[in-house]
């Protein structure tokens, strides 16, 4: 299961052409097809390549729970990739952040890789085995269904690393909004989303963990910021408080627990809340990079 990430490190950087677009691929997420090695399996059809020697590559419109959505995906056989950052090259740039990417004419198209890439991944493939990958928040998706499966902690997100190198360039997810400023984020620090968040980047860092153990002591400072900032002013303060209760009583005569024993339920409701605030922050982090990637192609013509 971890090559996933291989083939989604594979697909950064890499550069997809749909009619008169051409798209640079920033962030992808790679999921199997198989339940067997992906609780968040691709279920959909509309991305399986015609046969086993050829990719799909295209716009897939497609609803994930709510609205539909154009969502850019390359697909095999036995694997889909999801663009969640992508910039359109023009003579504007255009920052598309999340599962969905807007194109003047979506349809199919053709995938151009880096060599050096392509390279990597058939070194990848030659030794499976040796094929390690560090856990890293920054690798794992987003944890708002399936957060009692393991797969959901599995390395499956890649990022074009000389780019997004840091948070404030990287597409925000609920575990880790508390790592970002509040300024022109959307979210004040001490606002039930950020302090949410606190809660669910623990849960997260514990569940990359061998033994999925979480102490006490390391939600502590998470309690101490809940208790003084609590409100019952919005509904996302009610969410949360709900969810502070649950962990006590989790907690209960315990010391430490098994994050993936944890209510499906009672998780995702807090996930759903603190994913509310993403948008906000993610149209900060697009004004991020298009600044980012315009100082860099103003500093390569100053070389050439």
């Amino acid at each position: 299961p971890t090559l996933l990430h291989a083939v989604a490190q594979l697909h950064t950087s890499s550069i997809v052409s749909i009619g008169d677009e051409l798209i640079l691929l920033l962030t992808a997420e790679g999921y199997a097809r198989s339940k067997g090695t992906d609780a968040h399996a691709e279920t959909s059809m509309k991305s399986l390549p015609p046969d086993s020697s050829s990719l799909f590559v295209g716009v897939c419109e497609e609803a994930d729970g709510s609205r539909s959505k154009d969502k850019l995906k390359i697909g095999s056989m036995s694997m889909n990739i999801l663009s969640t950052m992508s910039v359109i090259i023009g003579s504007k740039m255009t920052i598309n952040v999340g599962p969905k990417t807007r194109l003047t004419n979506p349809g199919k198209g053709t995938i151009f890789y880096q060599a050096k890439e392509v390279q990597h991944f058939k070194n990848c493939m030659k030794e499976k085995k040796k094929y390690v990958v560090v856990p890293n928040l920054n690798s794992i998706r987003q944890v708002v269904s399936g957060f009692n499966d393991p797969s959901t902690y599995k390395p499956y997100r890649a990022s074009w690393k000389p780019l997004l190198n840091n948070d404030i360039l990287l597409p925000a997810t609920i575990f880790k909004l508390c790592d970002l400023p509040h300024t022109d984020y959307g979210a004040s620090n001490t606002s039930a989303a950020k302090i949410g968040s606190r809660f669910m980047k623990s849960l997260a860092v514990a569940s990359l963990l061998e033994e999925h153990t979480l102490s006490k002591s390391e939600v502590d400072d998470n309690f101490q910021m809940f208790y003084s900032n609590t409100s019952e002013r919005s509904n996302q303060w009610k969410e949360l408080n709900t969810f502070v209760k649950y962990l006590e009583s989790e907690f209960e005569d315990k010391e430490e627990l098994d994050v993936l024993s944890l209510g499906k339920k009672n998780i995702g409701n807090l996930a759903d809340m603190i994913n509310q605030s993403l948008s906000t922050t993610n149209a900060k982090i697009k004004s991020n990079v298009e600044k980012k990637l315009a100082s860099e192609l103003a500093l390569r013509r100053d070389v050439q």
